[in-house]
């Protein structure tokens, strides 16, 4: 990615950006350390405002196994590392970002958890599924993306929870713009970055990434960013690519109804061809999808 003053990287450098939460980093090595409860419990408890959201979330009907958690150390064993690491991933970024009038800041972010679900749901889905290498279908995809081990469902949560980050922030630098893409985009009946690509300024996809860049993210989770709308640009990261394209389509179609019948049709049937996961199928893990949304919107703090 070029640093010029035109490109995404460079107008980011010139904004006052928030930095990505410590708390996350920290998290995200003792998931890939493999650290057991106590670790984990540690890290919570030095945020006494995630550490309450936790319990609360886990004494949560959603999650309720009939015994209520009185300690981190219970909440998080009820819940589960990777729920863990996906509430706070998406507590702590909602923080991160200030609140603009611009928008419903509690729908942006819904959306985003929404999208960051569905991917972790394909993933699952076709680990599930592939495990045996029975179906043709995934061994062709296992050809074609080279797959060499299963995606980490906690790994699509991330990515398409940050995927959109790229239109939050053109709206705090550029809030004429952003507004024009977004009257454009209602008056034409459009997915947003049609709307960007029609008044010629850049996709969303190319300032996300750039900000997982600066941020310190690896390649494996700003390429397929990038690459959202076309996933044969990201090299050994398109099957990532190729999940959250299907995810933000699933969103598109199902929820913001900016796809229309005939272009939903064509898509979800190459959706098929590609990761055997029917339109039926899509429907489900849609409404699956607002559930969990709806469940855990209770312990996000959409407004700062």
């Amino acid at each position: 990615m070029s640093a010029s003053a035109e490109s995404p990287i460079g107008l980011l450098q010139q904004a006052n950006l928030p930095t990505f939460p410590a708390v996350v980093f920290k998290l995200q090595q003792l998931v890939d350390q493999g650290a057991d409860f106590t670790q984990f419990a540690d890290l919570i408890n030095t945020d006494v405002s995630l550490k309450t959201r936790i319990i609360k979330c886990a004494n949560s009907v959603y999650y309720s196994t009939g015994s209520e958690s009185a300690d981190i150390s219970t909440a998080i064993r009820k819940i589960g590392v990777q729920r863990l690491s996906d509430i706070v991933y998406t507590a702590k970024l909602c923080e991160a970002f200030p609140y603009t009038h611009q928008i419903n800041m509690a729908t942006f972010w819904e959306q985003s958890l929404y999208t960051a679900i569905v991917a972790r749901q394909l993933v699952t889905e076709l680990n599930t599924r592939a495990v045996a290498e029975e179906n043709p279908v995934f061994a062709l995809l296992a050809r074609l993306v080279g797959r060499s081990s299963a995606l980490p469902p906690s790994y699509a949560y991330t990515v398409g929870l940050l995927s959109n980050i790229g239109f939050l922030v053109k709206l705090l630098l550029s809030p004429l713009t952003t507004d024009e893409v977004l009257r454009y985009s209602r008056q034409k009946t459009k997915q947003r970055y049609k709307a960007q690509e029609e008044l010629g300024t850049s996709p969303d996809s190319e300032v996300s990434s750039a900000i997982l860049l600066m941020w310190g993210f690896s390649e494996k989770f700003y390429r397929p960013i990038h690459y959202q709308l076309d996933p044969r640009g990201a090299g050994p990261h398109r099957r990532m690519a190729l999940i959250l394209n299907a995810a933000l389509s699933i969103r598109d179609y199902f929820v913001e109804r900016t796809m229309s019948e005939e272009i939903g049709a064509y898509y979800f049937a190459g959706l098929a061809a590609k990761l055997g996961i029917t339109f039926a199928e899509c429907g489900q893990l849609s409404d699956s999808a607002l559930g969990e949304v709806k469940a855990l919107s209770t312990f996000i703090n959409y407004r700062n």
